[in-house]
């Protein structure tokens, strides 16, 4: 008789055991690789072409006074982040800004927003979302270098002339109004009383403040008049003016003349002298900018 092919049950046992073994660990395998952290896709970065909105705060290297910020916190805080006196608001800054919240910026031509400087821009490139950066514009890359005519000494120590002889055109232009004699008007520099006459194509005008008499040069700061001689020069007469000024004050007080702005470039006690500058006050600086990367806007 045909001997019949005897069932290994054993045999089959082991192998549905390895193959749901196997079943197993790959179903683990399955999970722990579904589950494993997967490293993160590489951030957008700024590039030419982009628009980015950013907060910044600027300030003037060596002093470290604030002159532009996109923060409202920063702009209200005058002891953690004393200002530049072209800073907005103040006197010979802008009007005061309502649009904080971020600047936005082109970078590389074919944008519509505005673009920054180029030290400023090229210092943006590469930036992530969210991420800060220190940026250090030099005037090359700023605003250009400074124009030394417009850096003009005086003496801490000013004489001052009692009478000065103009035409009525000149005088025009520095008063504001017609010459007439007997007429009392105001220093449009010093703020102190003076005293019109004309004689034909002449008008003389004679300044009189008081000895100990404390002015101010512009609205900017004070001065006091320590004397007047009037018959001191030959009868032109003499007021020697002292400028309280100080290396401390020195970015941070300015104030427009004629329209045009100017600022306390340098004082210099030992040499008796002060500088003004009527440059605009970025000019010739190096800067440094805090920038924090908001958004990048990708056409």
């Amino acid at each position: 008789m045909p001997r019949h092919i005897r069932r290994d049950n054993a045999a089959i046992s082991s192998l549905v055991g390895f193959v749901a073994l196997v079943i197993v660990i790959l179903i683990a395998l399955g999970i722990y690789y579904a589950l494993l952290p997967r490293p993160p896709a590489a951030p957008l970065r700024a590039e030419e072409g982009d628009e980015v909105l950013v907060n910044y705060i600027g300030t003037f290297e060596g002093t470290d006074l604030v002159f532009d910020t996109t923060l409202l916190s920063v702009a209200v805080d005058n002891v953690s982040f004393p200002k530049a006196v072209s800073f907005y608001g103040q006197p010979i800054g802008s009007a005061w800004k309502e649009d904080w919240g971020g600047a936005l910026f082109g970078i590389g031509s074919g944008t519509t927003s505005p673009r920054a400087v180029p030290g400023f821009e090229n210092g943006l490139l590469g930036m992530a979302k969210g991420e800060s950066r220190t940026i250090v514009v030099i005037p090359e890359d700023g605003y250009g270098p400074m124009d030394a005519q417009k850096l003009v000494v005086r003496q801490l120590l000013e004489p001052v002339p009692v009478r000065e002889r103009m035409d009525a055109t000149e005088f025009r232009s520095r008063y504001g109004l017609f010459p007439a004699s007997g007429e009392n008007v105001s220093d449009p520099i010093w703020g102190w009383p003076v005293t019109v006459s004309v004689a034909g194509d002449v008008v003389t005008v004679a300044n009189s403040p008081a000895p100990g008499q404390i002015v101010r040069p512009y609205d900017a700061w004070d001065a006091t008049v320590v004397s007047l001689d009037d018959a001191a020069n030959g009868g032109e007469g003499l007021i020697l003016v002292e400028h309280n000024l100080d290396p401390t004050m020195t970015d941070r007080v300015g104030a427009k003349y004629v329209g045009e702005s100017f600022y306390l470039w340098q004082v210099d006690l030992a040499g008796g002298t002060f500088t003004l500058n009527w440059n605009s006050q970025v000019i010739g600086r190096t800067l440094t900018f805090r920038v924090e990367l908001i958004q990048i806007i990708r056409q």
